[in-house]
């Protein structure tokens, strides 16, 4: 099935449930405002995506965003795939994860990276109730 506007929307609606606490989007190219995703995650965001990016500027560090769902915290990282990936992982991962309750975390990448996905469930093995579920939109 083609990837399209609205289904990912469809996707995300679909896989973002009560035990998300984290969204990691790796975008392919360094400027995802022009990914028609953004406008997919920005709906979950309550518009803060898109009017962060355009406030920060389009530099290519991390960028988090925070929302609620289902009454707890819901968090976005927009990580680059670049040298600082593990750092800005870590930080990301610290923010999110918890000992005593199951979470998930959803890895959204373009395309499959084995090496990322390996490196993001390695961190997440440590916590016994976490859950890593990989989309490629």
């Amino acid at each position: 099935m083609e990837s399209t506007p609205q289904n990912n929307q469809n996707i995300l609606l679909d896989r973002i449930d009560l035990h998300t606490s984290g969204i990691i989007w790796v975008p392919q190219d360094s400027t995802p405002e022009n990914s028609s995703l953004i406008h997919d995650l920005d709906y979950f965001f309550d518009g803060t995506i898109m009017s962060g990016i355009h406030h920060h500027g389009k530099d290519k560090d991390f960028s988090l965003f925070t929302t609620n769902n289902f009454g707890k915290d819901l968090k976005l990282g927009l990580i680059p795939n670049n040298a600082k990936f593990s750092d800005y992982l870590n930080t990301f991962l610290g923010l999110v994860t918890k000992e005593e309750e199951t979470f998930k975390i959803i890895l959204i990448q373009n395309k499959e990276d084995k090496a990322l996905e390996k490196l993001v469930s390695n961190k997440l093995d440590k916590f016994k109730h976490s859950i890593l579920e990989k989309l490629y939109l």
